[in-house]
């Protein structure tokens, strides 16, 4: 068992939804769903009609949004500079020296005071850093909001895949500088190596778990394109065996090798040495299971969290043996980047929003 420190937050929270309320961006139209018990199935039946009349009901009298508040401003801190992070990859370097690692993922946590509330703050990430992924999640004393373009795992009709990215460029400036961005991505040793540890990772997480002889890597080494930055992403998949669940991939593949390193329990020994600080839900794990037992969760990442007094973001890098400390260093700026804009354009619109009121 890790030794970390302890946080506030609990380790896992799942919540069961018998009434939903979906809206389809693609049609404009809202979806209600009310779940219903399958004995006395005609008494339920008009009780679930009933249900869905309400939700109408209450959606069609609300008129107004509840106005979020925010902060007049925000500055983010880092819990450590760029000496003190290069130093700790350093320290990551030397374990992969004597042969304790192959890879290990370190990372930065930004913080900032905040009393207000993340929802604004989500809807610019859906503007200006559409993701895979898009969550605002509240309850009784945190909020998060976040666009996580990586899948943790995916279950469905007992296929079992997950979606290991490793490798980042920032975005270019225009399309030949994107393209430049590319080709020297694709072709850097130390990102591909990286990334061909962490496939072989996912093809062991997803193998635990599945039929023998049924895990591929169906792609390998695409690039995928996001607002800020670029990442080199694979897939790979596994048929699960009969006695294993969603759950039973849940187990196996948290936390992803893309947050964690190679071998795994020795890189999580490691981040806990060399951080010093529990990382909450980053790293993490976000998403459903349904009643089929169908599984999709994204990890935790370009993600804030907010306890109502401050708001935490957090990102990281992988280490190898050739890393250079400084570029490790500005890949967390670049991921942290994009969600800490999100917020302070949050700010920006209510202050100007409500100048004139």
């Amino acid at each position: 068992k890790l030794k970390i420190p302890v946080n506030d937050y609990n380790d896992f929270e799942f919540q069961f939804f018998d009434k939903v309320i979906v809206f389809d961006n693609l049609t404009k139209k809202i979806i209600i769903i009310v779940n219903l018990k399958l004995d006395d199935i005609e008494k339920q039946y008009q009780k679930a009609q009933l249900e869905i009349y309400k939700i109408v009901h209450l959606i069609q009298s609300t008129n107004d949004f509840e106005d979020a508040t925010y902060p007049s401003n925000i500055e983010f801190n880092c819990n450590m500079n760029k000496e003190q992070f290069c130093n700790m990859v350093d320290k990551a370097k030397k374990y992969i020296t004597n042969g304790d690692i192959f890879q290990v993922v370190l990372s930065r946590r930004f913080e900032a005071d905040f009393e207000g509330s993340l929802i604004d703050a989500y809807r610019t990430l859906r503007v200006y850093n559409p993701s895979p992924y898009m969550y605002f999640i509240k309850s009784d004393n945190l909020e998060i909001c976040g666009a996580s373009p990586e899948t943790l795992a995916k279950v469905n009709d007992k296929q079992v895949t997950t979606f290991p990215i490793a490798g980042t460029m920032p975005r270019g400036k225009s399309l030949e500088e994107d393209i430049l961005f590319e080709n020297m991505l694709i072709n850097n040793q130390k990102e591909l190596a990286e990334h061909n540890m962490l496939v072989d990772l996912a093809r062991n997480d997803i193998g635990k778990i599945s039929e023998y002889g049924s895990v591929n890597v169906d792609e390998y080494l695409q690039i995928h394109r996001y607002s800020k930055v670029m990442h080199i992403a694979s897939v790979v998949s596994g048929q699960l065996k009969d006695t294993f669940d969603a759950f039973h991939a849940i187990c196996s593949i948290l936390p992803a090798g893309t947050l964690s390193g190679a071998p795994k329990f020795r890189a999580c020994e490691i981040i806990a040495e060399l951080e010093g600080c529990s990382r909450g839900i980053y790293g993490g794990a976000i998403g459903y299971i349904d009643l089929s037992g169908n599984l999709d969760m994204c990890i935790a990442i370009r993600t804030a969290i907010s306890d109502g007094k401050k708001v935490y973001v957090q990102a990281g890098a992988g280490i190898v043996y050739d890393s250079i400390a400084s570029n490790e260093y500005n890949e967390c700026e670049h991921k942290a980047k994009a969600v800490m804009l999100a917020i302070q354009d949050a700010i920006n619109i209510h202050k100007l929003t409500h100048r004139y009121l």
